[in-house]
């Protein structure tokens, strides 16, 4: 499939809806969630906890929880629908090997007891076919490549022997280790302070460019997002709310969930107070046949609690699920970030 720019299509969504059974009873997580992933595009998936963002991504690889399903429509990669994966054999065809993820917190994911090097290694050695000195002689070259000092040494330290930042370096070492075609960061740099969070931000986006991947960025942080993507969708309650390219959706957001995320964000600088998002999301056990964000949203009219509205383009590559998104009157986040820089006397961009 090719888009309108001719990028080809590496991964498409559509209508997914995934389904967890708890206690007799069913959650409904992702709710008929439809887009495309271009080749060589860092899209990003944002919202609150608890939106839909790591379950939606998740399915992409196999690895929901084992309560969880995806119950409707299709996710095809490479001519293949995953959706209709059941099976250990037919997901390590693609784990690990086309599609690989990096997990937010990397003390939990690697093998305290295991040498870095050697659970690089393990990675390098299952799906590149290389073994003995050759597999370990490209574990220190992706040591090196991911920017850790010393790889010769390096490669025989421990976990608790590795900083927080160089934890997550390694993490990304054997997700890499394949050349996948796509690679899922879930929540990359939640755990690292902001001068390591730069780091792994400007090491992602390098390594993209590198090794001419794509990457699905999940991120509670639109900070974050609006460095690293070329698009982004934003979810809530299982549902995508609004998707556009990063410009677009941080210069003229057209959904009030979007809006609310911005306003809640902090700025640069002093002069503005922080805004939460009043209110609770909905109880995903029960059924949502109305805007799910209604409640909690300024601009609800009686349409919004009685009809959900549908994801449309409200301009070329703009989609907003709004009765009403060509009429918000919302100051943009970036926006508001240029005043405050102004504000402070320092440069915008």
């Amino acid at each position: 499939m090719e888009t309108a720019n001719n990028r080809k299509t590496i991964l498409s969504a559509k209508d997914v809806e995934i389904q967890f059974s708890l206690r007799g009873d069913h959650l409904t997580a992702i709710r008929g969630c439809s887009l495309d992933l271009y080749e060589g595009e860092t899209l990003a998936i944002v919202g609150e906890s608890g939106s839909g963002k790591s379950v939606f991504t998740k399915s992409f690889l196999g690895m929901l929880d084992r309560n969880g399903a995806v119950t409707g429509g299709s996710i095809l990669f490479e001519g293949n629908d995953l959706a209709q994966y059941k099976t250990e054999k037919q997901w390590r065809t693609i784990r690990g090997k086309k599609i690989s993820m990096v997990m937010q917190d990397p003390m939990t994911s690697l093998n305290p007891l295991k040498r870095i090097g050697t659970q690089i290694q393990e990675s390098i050695e299952l799906h590149q076919g290389l073994s003995g000195a050759e597999a370990k002689a490209e574990a220190i070259r992706m040591l090196d490549v991911v920017g850790i000092p010393d790889p010769e040494q390096r490669y025989y330290q421990y976990p608790h022997e590795f900083s927080g930042g160089m934890r997550q370096r390694a993490m990304i070492a054997i997700a890499l280790a394949a050349q996948p075609k796509l690679l899922l960061a879930d929540e990359p740099t939640t755990a690292l302070d902001v001068t390591i969070q730069d780091q792994i931000i400007k090491l992602l986006l390098s390594l993209r460019e590198q090794l001419s991947m794509s990457m699905i960025l999940v991120t509670h942080d639109l900070g974050v997002a609006s460095r690293m993507c070329d698009r982004i969708a934003v979810m809530y309650a299982g549902h995508i709310m609004e998707l556009a390219d990063a410009h677009n959706l941080f210069y003229n957001p057209r959904h009030p969930y979007t809006l609310g995320l911005m306003r809640s964000m902090p700025l640069a600088g002093k002069g503005r107070k922080l805004e939460p998002i009043g209110g609770m999301p909905p109880d995903l056990s029960q059924e949502i046949v109305a805007c799910p964000f209604a409640p909690r949203c300024s601009y609800a009219k009686e349409c919004c609690l009685k009809a959900m509205p549908e994801l449309r383009e409200i301009a070329s590559g703009h989609f907003s699920r709004c009765y009403f998104a060509e009429k918000l009157d919302g100051e943009s986040f970036l926006t508001q970030q240029k005043k405050v820089m102004n504000y402070n006397g320092t440069a915008s961009h």
